[in-house]
């Protein structure tokens, strides 16, 4: 789970409901991620509305690139506003 690195774009795994019905609650990096599975996630609904439509790939990782940029100046933002 570690090598999707959504927590970089802030978006935070809080669980995994597995295809066969079991839930892993509060995943760590090694935990795995069948195709099957459904993430319960908590972040910004337009970078989770992103993530769900992004590709494999080259492009994917451009696009993470991108999230991961935004979600920097996100986070410059409210440093500056404390």
């Amino acid at each position: 789970m570690s090598d999707i690195r959504l927590r970089d774009e802030g978006i935070n795994v809080l669980g995994i409901r597995k295809a066969d019905g079991n839930y892993v609650g509060n995943p760590i990096g090694d935990t795995r991620i069948e195709q099957k599975d459904t993430l319960v996630v908590y972040g910004h609904i337009e970078a989770i509305k992103k993530i769900d439509l992004r590709k494999k790939g080259v492009r994917g990782d451009i696009d993470h690139v991108k999230a991961v940029k935004k979600q920097k100046q996100e986070i410059s933002k409210e440093k500056k506003k404390e």
